[in-house]
């Protein structure tokens, strides 16, 4: 299905989001990257899904460049998905895929600064608005990995899957707010495709997302979200 500028991802048809946006599609969602938000390291390709480190030299390990995509995670959709496909993770790898707010630094990974969240394919590390402090989450991700990322505003969680296996949750604070997807490199080589729901995701959305809506049905956590649509 499709509102007038982007296409809407299958999980979220039939939900309060959808209701509300045939009517007014006054609600958009992230749909590509944002050359506008963009660190000068980063090149992003003519689809606007497609970005690589433009720099040939090493950096060194504090260097990175980020990009944000050109909306923030909708709080009103209750659950929002994205996919990462490691098309090549550069000399070393270094790759972040995460979320941060507007103002944060594009000079690093996400999750290196305050007020965004990340997850690290060269060390297996979760970095949460803390700096450089990372903790132990995920296995690592590598040349032709998808890794997916899942936020769900019922329970203010995150959690990301690699080829289609949920990796559990990874942050359990997650809140409302402008939070954009982002994603850090900062090695020659380094090239990802990101999908927003242009085409089928390798994790089984449609599945999860058919339970969680259920649940907050029951729980009348559905109506609560109707609400922001009055």
């Amino acid at each position: 299905m499709k509102y007038s500028n982007q296409v809407l991802p299958s999980y979220l048809i039939n939900t309060p989001y959808d209701i509300h946006n045939r009517k007014r599609n006054s609600i958009l969602l992230p749909t590509k990257l944002n050359k506008n938000d963009c660190a000068d390291e980063l090149t992003i390709e003519d689809d606007e899904l497609t970005m690589f480190y433009n720099v040939q030299e090493h950096q060194d390990w504090f260097q990175a460049a980020a990009v944000r995509a050109d909306y923030p995670l909708p709080v009103e959709a209750g659950l929002f998905y994205f996919e990462v496909y490691i098309i090549n993770q550069g000399l070393e790898g270094l790759i972040g895929i995460g979320m941060s707010e507007p103002n944060v630094n594009l000079r690093g990974q996400p999750g290196w600064n305050e007020r965004s969240y990340g997850y690290h394919g060269d060390d297996g590390l979760k970095f949460i608005s803390n700096g450089h402090r990372g903790y132990d989450y995920g296995p690592l991700y590598t040349n032709d990995d998808i890794i997916g990322c899942c936020v769900n505003f019922f329970n203010n969680t995150c959690f990301y899957t690699k080829n289609g296996i949920n990796l559990g949750v990874a942050f359990d604070d997650i809140t409302g707010g402008d939070l954009y997807p982002s994603f850090g490199m900062r090695n020659p080589k380094a090239r990802i495709e990101v999908n927003f729901g242009q085409k089928p995701f390798v994790f089984d959305i449609d599945q999860y997302a058919k339970k969680i809506f259920q649940d907050a049905k029951e729980k009348n956590e559905w109506a609560n979200l109707s609400e922001m649509y009055k």
